[in-house]
């Protein structure tokens, strides 16, 4: 009887050390897996962390028109958490479309770099979209979104303000003005 349960033992211990070595070697390759094709799940519940439907259906205009899209980012080293935050909004635009790239880059350490874009002041965003481009200093998913469009028009469309009539007029910034509407109508790509 004791050499059955030896036996016993040496036949659960190796079943054991088999059962993990599978698990282990499972377990390399969902990372591998995981780490060759990244994905983001965004939990919170607003959505914070995932783009707009309106921002992709734009990023899905240039996906049929294949149009590469390419941003660089002038921002000094020292705005480390400005930075991340500008990251983490374009990496959603770079999930969304396969040909979206972007680059930082220090203005300071890099001047020559800063020069031939003419960046004068930072932080700018310097988007590109074919032989386009346009400059924001605003780095959030409206403003980012809105160039987008802007850089996909072929004409600007205009709004006109009549006067001389008693209207209000859109160069006023007092409650009797219209500048806040005149703002928010270029916002939208439009020329006032």
């Amino acid at each position: 009887m004791n050499s059955s349960g030896s036996r016993r033992q040496i036949l659960l211990g190796g079943g054991m050390a088999l059962g993990i070595i599978v698990f282990l070697a499972i377990t390399v390759a969902i990372q591998y897996v995981a780490l060759q094709h990244p994905k983001r799940w965004d939990l919170t519940g607003t959505g914070q962390y995932t783009l707009a439907p309106q921002s992709k259906q734009v990023l899905g205009t240039f996906k049929e028109r294949e149009i590469p899209i390419e941003i660089v980012a002038f921002y000094e080293t020292k705005e480390g958490r400005a930075r991340e935050s500008v990251r983490d909004l374009l990496n959603q635009y770079k999930d969304a479309y396969s040909d979206f790239t972007y680059s930082f880059v220090d203005p300071d350490k890099e001047r020559s770099v800063a020069l031939r874009y003419k960046i004068e002041s930072y932080p700018t965003i310097l988007i590109k979209a074919g032989d386009k481009e346009e400059r924001i200093t605003t780095a959030d998913e409206e403003t980012v979104t809105n160039t987008l469009v802007k850089l996909l028009r072929t004409e600007a469309k205009k709004v006109y303000f009549t006067k001389g009539h008693g209207e209000l007029s859109p160069g006023q910034t007092d409650p009797q003005g219209l500048s806040i509407a005149k703002d928010e109508v270029g916002k939208q790509n439009y020329k006032v």
